[in-house]
C-alpha cells in the first residue's frame, strides 16, 4: 500500500472534491462527514473553514494505494483509513471523507480532510510524508496487505522494518530539546530560545507564500534575518531573536538556507532586492558573531576540535547511524503537531535519527513511545509537572512567542470584552483546581500580614500567559470585580432564557456569559452605598433572584465569577458528543448600570432606615411607661434552640478533636440542616439561630437577617423544590 509521494495541502474543497468524486466514478465509502456528493461536502467542509479563516490552506489531501489486482471490503478500507488518520495526528473533531476509487493501477481511497477541527486546533503536520510511510508500513503489517517496498524502509529479518538513514529526506529535521534543557525548562517554566525562534519562523512559513512576507512576518515579531555573505546569493541564513543569534541549521535541518528557500518559495532574481534590504537592515552579512555562534550552533553543528580534556565538544556530536542515549531518546520524541493547548495523540511519536538494530523498537514503533517517568507516553513529550505552569515544552516556546497563536488572542479578546462591561477599578484572581493534589490560591494574596494586591484589566490581561498555563494543569479561572461604588451581582446556573426575563422585567444586565451547556451566567451592576446593613441587603437580593432564575444556593454579592475564555474544568461539564471541555464565551456585554437593580436596592435601604428608626421609636415609648423599670428576665429557651445548642455543641466537639478552626457560620448552617431534618420548621429555626447560636449578636450587627438567611439556605440545601412549611 502506497501513500502520495508528498501529501497535499490547498485552498479550496471543492476542487479537490471534483476530482476525487468525477474521476473513476469516485465513490464516498466513509469518513465521519454526513454529506455523500462534491458539492454537499464542500458546504459541509465550510464549517470548520470559517472557524479559522486566517488560514490560508485548510485543505489536507492523501491517498492511499493497493498493489494492482488487490482489493479490500469498503469496511476494511474505512478502518484502515480510521487508524491511518488518528496515527498521523487527525482528531475525531476534524472533518474528513473517504471516496473510493478502482481503476487499472490499483484500487485506492482519497482522504480529504479539514485541518482545522471542529474545536479550531489547527492540525500542523510536522514531518507527516515521512510518518505517513511509516503508519503505512505498520497498517499493511496489521492488516495483512501486501507490503509495497517504500524508500524510506529497509526490510529486516525476521520482516520487520527499520528506517534506511541514507534514503531519508533529512531536510526535514527539526532540533528537539535535549534531556539538560528540559531539565532546564521545567525547573524555571522558560522554554529554551531555539524553539521560541523554531515556532516564530514556523508560524511564518505557515501563514505566507513568498519570502518577502515570511521575513515581514519574522520583523513584526521581533525576529531578525540574516542572509550569509556580503554580496550576491546568500551562502546561508541566520535568524536573531533579542541579543541572540542561530544558524538555520544550528535549529534543525529543516531551517536550513536550502529548505528555507523551499518552503518559502524564493527567487533568485525577484527577491534580490529583499536580501539586500535585509542584509542593510541586519548587519553586513557576514552572519552571526563568533560568540553567538557557539549559543546557536547545536551540538550537531558545533566544532568537532577536541577540548583540553581529550573528548570532542559537544554532548552528541554524531555521525547519523550512531546510537542515541536514553535521554537523546526522550528528546527526539518532542513532535509539534498540534497548537498551544492541546496535549497531542498517544500515538505517532518520531525519532528523527536512528539507524541501529538494538534501537528498532524505538525506531520504527510509533504507538510505543519511550516510557520515561515525568512525561506523558505521547508525541510530544508532554511533562506532566512542568512546576504546574505548562504541559509542554512545545508551549512554552508558544506562549513565549510575541506573535501571539489566535488561541491566546482569542483569550485575550474574550476578557477585554468581558472587562469592558464589568468596567471595574480592580479584580480578584482565583485559581480553583479541580485536581487532588493542587491547592486553590488567591493570584493577589501575600506573604502574611501583607494586604491582597488587586489588579487592574490590563494586569489581569498581562497574566493570561500564566492563567492559561494554570488552566491546562487543572484550574479553574475566576475573577471577582473590587470596586467601592458598585455591587455585581451574580445570577449562576442560569437558564438561557433568564436574560429575556430579566430585560422584560426592566432589568440591564452588564454581561450573560455561558459557561457549560445549558448554563450561564449573568451580572446585574448596581450602585453601593457605604452603610452598615448594605452587604446583608444585597445578599437578600442575590438570593432572592437566584431562587427564582438561577441557582437557589447561591450566597453573597461579592462572589466570583468564571473569567471569560478559559476551559471549564468540572469533568461533569464535558461535552458529551464532542468530548470537549467547555470554554466560558461571553453572549451578551453592554457597560450598564441597571437602573432597576439601583433602585430595588434604594428602596430597600430605604425601608430598612424606616424600620429602625420605628424600633427606636417603640422602644423610647416602652422606656417612658416602664415606670419603676424592671429588669427583664431571660427569655426562656424553645425546645427547637436546646435542640440547636446539642447540634452546635457536637459540631464544636468535632471542630475541636479535629483540630479544625472553629467557624461558627458553619456551624451553624450545620446545625440548621439537622434540626430541619427533624421535622423543625424554618420559622423554629430561625428562632433557634437567635436564641442559642454562640455569640451571635458580637458576630453580626443584624442577628434577625443573619438567621432568617441562614434558616433558608439550610432548607435549600436540603430540600427539593416543594413549597416550604411554615
Amino acid at each position: 500500500m502506497k501513500g502520495m509521494q508528498k501529501i497535499k495541502r490547498g485552498t479550496g474543497f471543492r476542487g479537490v472534491l471534483d476530482y476525487a468524486f468525477d474521476k473513476d466514478e469516485g465513490v464516498k465509502i466513509g469518513g465521519n462527514m454526513n454529506s455523500i456528493d462534491a458539492r454537499s461536502l464542500a458546504s459541509e467542509f465550510k464549517k470548520s473553514r470559517e472557524l479559522r479563516p486566517e488560514i490560508e490552506k485548510p485543505v489536507w489531501h492523501n491517498s492511499l494505494r493497493l498493489p494492482k489486482s488487490d482489493s479490500i471490503s469498503h469496511e476494511k478500507w474505512c478502518e484502515i483509513a480510521d487508524e491511518y488518520m488518528k496515527k498521523i495526528g487527525f482528531s475525531d473533531l476534524h472533518q474528513r471523507a473517504y471516496v473510493l476509487h478502482s481503476d487499472s493501477d490499483g484500487e485506492h481511497i482519497h482522504i480529504i480532510a479539514s485541518r482545522i477541527s471542529l474545536d479550531q486546533r489547527l492540525y500542523l503536520g510536522q514531518n507527516e510524508n515521512l510518518i505517513s510511510t511509516r503508519i503505512i508500513s505498520e497498517l499493511e503489517k496489521k492488516h495483512g496487505i501486501a507490503v509495497t517496498k517504500n524508500l524510506d524502509y529497509v526490510e529486516m529479518p525476521g520482516g520487520s522494518f527499520k528506517v534506511d538513514m541514507s534514503k531519508i529526506d533529512q531536510s526535514q529535521h527539526k532540533r528537539r530539546p535535549k534531556a539538560g534543557e528540559k531539565g532546564i525548562s521545567e525547573r524555571t517554566g522558560k522554554a529554551p530560545e531555539f524553539m521560541i525562534l523554531q515556532a516564530h519562523i514556523d508560524e511564518a512559513i505557515a501563514h505566507t507564500d513568498n519570502f518577502d512576507a515570511f521575513a515581514q512576518r519574522l520583523a513584526q515579531v521581533g525576529v531578525s534575518v540574516l542572509p550569509a555573505g556580503k554580496t550576491g546569493e546568500p551562502r546561508g541564513i541566520s535568524f536573531g531573536l533579542g541579543d541572540m543569534a542561530f544558524k538555520g541549521s544550528a535549529l534543525g535541518k529543516g531551517y536550513a538556507w536550502e529548505q528555507i528557500k523551499k518552503k518559502t518559495s524564493y527567487d533568485s532574481i525577484l527577491d534580490v532586492t529583499v536580501i539586500a534590504k535585509l542584509r542593510e537592515k541586519n548587519g553586513n552579512g557576514g552572519g552571526i558573531n563568533e560568540q553567538n555562534r557557539q549559543h546557536g550552533a547545536s551540538s550537531e553543528n558545533r566544532s568537532a576540535e577536541p577540548s583540553a580534556n581529550g573528548n570532542r565538544t559537544g554532548e552528541a556530536n554524531r555521525a547519523p547511524g550512531s546510537r542515541f542515549s536514553e535521554s537523546d531518546r526522550r528528546g527526539q520524541a518532542v513532535n509539534q503537531r498540534y497548537e498551544i493547548g492541546d496535549t497531542g495523540s498517544a500515538e505517532g511519536g518520531s525519532r528523527d535519527e536512528v539507524d541501529d538494530s538494538s534501537s528498532r523498537a524505538e525506531a520504527t514503533s510509533i504507538s510505543a513511545p519511550v516510557a520515561n517517568p515525568g512525561y506523558d507516553s505521547c508525541n510530544r513529550g508532554v511533562l506532566h509537572d512542568l512546576r504546574s505552569v505548562v504541559d509542554t515544552v512545545s508551549d512554552l516556546a508558544a506562549v513565549a512567542a510575541k506573535d501571539l497563536p489566535l488561541d491566546h488572542q482569542r483569550k485575550i479578546d474574550a476578557w477585554r470584552e468581558q472587562s469592558n462591561a464589568l468596567d471595574a477599578p480592580h479584580y480578584r484572581i482565583t485559581l480553583i483546581p479541580r485536581k487532588d493534589d493542587l491547592k486553590a490560591f488567591n493570584v493577589g494574596k501575600g506573604k502574611a500580614g501583607e494586604p491582597e494586591r488587586f489588579f487592574t484589566a490590563s494586569e489581569v490581561e498581562s497574566k493570561i500567559s500564566l492563567l492559561r498555563q494554570k488552566n491546562a494543569s487543572g484550574y479553574e479561572i475566576y475573577i471577582t470585580p473590587i470596586d467601592a461604588k458598585h455591587h455585581f451581582i451574580l445570577i449562576d446556573d442560569a437558564k438561557q432564557d433568564a436574560l429575556q426575563k430579566l430585560i422584560d422585567k426592566g432589568f440591564k444586565p452588564a454581561l450573560m456569559q455561558q459557561s457549560s451547556k445549558d448554563n450561564y451566567q449573568i451580572i446585574l451592576k448596581a450602585t453601593k452605598a457605604e452603610r452598615k446593613d448594605e452587604q446583608s441587603l444585597v445578599n437578600t437580593f442575590m438570593s432572592q433572584l437566584n431562587s427564582k432564575l438561577g441557582d437557589p444556593k447561591i450566597n453573597g454579592a461579592v462572589h466570583p465569577f468564571r473569567m471569560a475564555g478559559f476551559l471549564n474544568r468540572k469533568d461533569s461539564k464535558i461535552d458529551a458528543e464532542s468530548g470537549m471541555r467547555p470554554i466560558t464565551r461571553v453572549l451578551y456585554a453592554d457597560n450598564v448600570v441597571c437602573e432597576k437593580s439601583s433602585a430595588i436596592l434604594d428602596k430597600r435601604r430605604a425601608d430598612a432606615d424606616s424600620l429602625k428608626q420605628q424600633k427606636v421609636a417603640e422602644t423610647k415609648v416602652i422606656d417612658v411607661e416602664l415606670v419603676p423599670r424592671t429588669i427583664p428576665q431571660p427569655q426562656a429557651e424553645s425546645g427547637a434552640a436546646k435542640d440547636y445548642a446539642q447540634e452546635v455543641k457536637k459540631a464544636e466537639g468535632l471542630a475541636k478533636s479535629k483540630g479544625w478552626v472553629v467557624d461558627y457560620s458553619k456551624i451553624d448552617f450545620a446545625a440548621s440542616k439537622a434540626l430541619l431534618k427533624q421535622g423543625r420548621t424554618i420559622d423554629e429555626v430561625e428562632k433557634a439561630i437567635t436564641q442559642a447560636s454562640p455569640s451571635i449578636t458580637d458576630r453580626h450587627q443584624d442577628p434577625e437577617d443573619y438567621a432568617r438567611r441562614t434558616a433558608e439556605a439550610a432548607y435549600r440545601a436540603i430540600s427539593e423544590p416543594t413549597p416550604r412549611p411554615r
